[in-house]
């Protein structure tokens, strides 16, 4: 009869033991699966910030090649507006020669 006590004690004492693990390993399940979550947000919200600041460096590089556009667009009038007053000057200057040229043989 003792023998029985004996082993129910210990059965008992075994299983509060086994109710004590078992109740911390699902504590302890349910703090991983929140920090999982937490983490997950995490990474969600990190992925959202890249794709927001790739879309802010498309548009900031977007932005500088119209910029470099419009400033090469500048820069062929004003070379083109100056082309065409050297032109004129040049022709203007030619013409003043050959009427030079022209009324000196006419002496």
């Amino acid at each position: 009869m003792e023998i029985v006590y004996f082993v129910l004690g210990i059965v008992s004492v075994l299983l509060v033991l086994g109710v004590v693990i078992i109740v911390r390993v699902g504590t302890l399940v349910k703090e991983l699966k929140e920090k999982v979550k937490e983490s997950e947000r995490h990474l969600d919200d990190v992925h959202r910030r890249i794709d927001d600041e790739r879309r802010e460096i498309a548009l900031q590089i977007k932005d500088t090649l119209d910029f470099i556009g419009d400033v090469n667009d500048v820069l062929h009038k004003r070379v083109d507006d100056e082309m065409r007053d050297v032109y004129s000057q040049l022709d203007s200057r030619l013409d003043k020669l050959e009427n030079k040229i022209k009324s000196s043989k006419g002496l």
